[in-house]
């Protein structure tokens, strides 16, 4: 089971009003003599589709000078453990300084230091030892449960979709992840014996949570502003859980009004606020987010101006991702029938650099409908719609712009459609 990476090292800021940050970093990796390249990117972005920097580590050193117009949270992740799919990143803040770094192993990673910035180094030591202690308590627990058989881990029901899983593929596949989040969400997927086991981590996590908040709030500054990001990303991916057993979304909202004060120019403004649009708008009963993106001809093209007066689904897909992609065509036959009755579909892939990748999956797939490309994330429409750390997601609509269900299958949209347009 995946831990959650708590770990946080962030460097000291200073808040330039006019010029641009020219923020030298440099440093020594320890103990990982096959890894050749690190990433940088700002903190939260996507590898899959962020405008990143390659930095070559040669002789266990690496430098790279970063300008930019912000001074603001990046991230350096070595390439090699994200191409094997598991990764932890190193978060520092870019100021006008020299940023040095000293880098272990992902199992040594309590060993990184961060040194430069002054001030808020304190910040950094506070941070670093809550967070330590917080993993340490939690890896006692899972230690213990770790113990328990594959049977006595995952419930019944679990271990038949794992097993079916294994066999299938295409839409039939998509269906079975949809009964596993289900599973997950009622926490019916793991047996009664391994939820009692871990049970504590949930309150470990939200004591550490709002200590972290606490101090925060008491000791304001642009790195506390980036925790309140982070707090909102929890909101988007688990909202029910944090909800439940975190602090609640008023009191975020409330952090939000006093930053926003503070840094009214600031990018973390703007995220914030896109963020919470989305927390409270993209949900069964809200309304949809309105958006431009350009055609496979560079035309512009508003959201709202395609699904006017409509049932419309607006699809979010990428072409990398598989799943998203047998979502799509699942929906085939269901526009070929009902689009000359009152219903559409707007495709969006995201996509990195160039549209070549997602000409040719339209083409192998056979989406006829309104295809329209989010490129490198320009238009932000994948966080404002809640979905920043994944390839997609789709939202039935109605006439009036309410959302009539997330993520829903086929046959959820047909049965609907032959409801609503007779």
């Amino acid at each position: 089971m995946k831990k959650v990476l708590l770990a946080i090292f962030l460097v000291a800021l200073s808040i330039p009003t006019i010029a641009q940050i020219k923020c030298t970093i440099k440093g020594t990796v320890i103990g990982r003599p096959e890894s050749k390249t690190l990433i940088l990117c700002k903190e939260g972005e996507d590898l899959r589709t962020a405008e990143t920097i390659k930095i070559n580590i040669e002789n266990g050193q690496f430098s790279y000078n970063l300008e930019a117009p912000y001074s603001e949270i990046y991230e350096l992740t070595f390439e090699e453990e994200h191409q094997n799919g598991a990764w932890q990143t190193i978060s520092f803040y870019a100021t006008n300084d020299v940023i040095n770094f000293k880098l272990h192993s992902m199992d040594n990673s309590p060993k990184n230091e961060i040194i430069g910035g002054g001030k808020e180094n304190e910040i950094i030591m506070y941070k670093n030892a809550v967070a330590d202690e917080t993993n340490k308590k939690a890896d006692k627990i899972y230690e213990i449960a770790e113990k328990l058989t594959r049977e006595q881990t995952v419930s019944v029901k679990g271990l038949e979709i794992l097993a079916k899983l294994d066999t299938i593929s295409g839409i039939a596949r998509n269906k079975l992840y949809k009964e596993l989040d289900e599973l997950q969400k009622t926490k019916n997927f793991y047996t009664p014996e391994y939820y009692n086991i871990v049970r504590p981590v949930d309150s470990i996590y939200s004591a550490y949570f709002k200590e972290v908040e606490k101090y925060d709030r008491e000791n304001p500054s642009l790195i506390a502003y980036s925790q309140l990001i982070s707090d909102l990303t929890r909101f988007q991916s688990f909202e029910e859980w944090y909800k439940g057993d975190g602090t609640p979304l008023d009191d975020v909202i409330g952090r939000y009004k006093v930053f926003s004060k503070a840094y009214p120019k600031h990018i973390y403004t703007k995220r914030a606020k896109e963020m919470i649009e989305s927390v409270k708008k993209i949900r069964v009963g809200g309304k949809y987010i309105d958006f431009s993106a350009p055609d496979l001809d560079g035309n512009i093209v508003k959201l709202s101006s395609e699904i006017k007066d409509k049932i419309a689904i607006i699809d979010l897909w990428a072409s990398w991702c598989g799943p998203c992609r047998n979502t799509s065509e699942s929906y085939i036959p269901i526009y070929n029938e009902f689009k000359d009755r009152g219903f559409t579909i707007v495709g969006v892939a995201r996509e990195s650099k160039n549209d070549k990748q997602m000409r040719i999956a339209i083409e192998k797939d056979g989406y006829t409908w309104t295809n329209l490309i989010e490129l490198n994330d320009k238009g932000s429409i994948w966080a404002k719609y809640g979905v920043g750390n994944g390839g997609g997601g789709t939202f039935l609509v109605d006439e009036k712009g309410k959302i009539l269900a997330i993520s829903p299958t086929a046959e959820e949209v047909r049965k609907i459609l032959l409801e609503r347009l007779k």
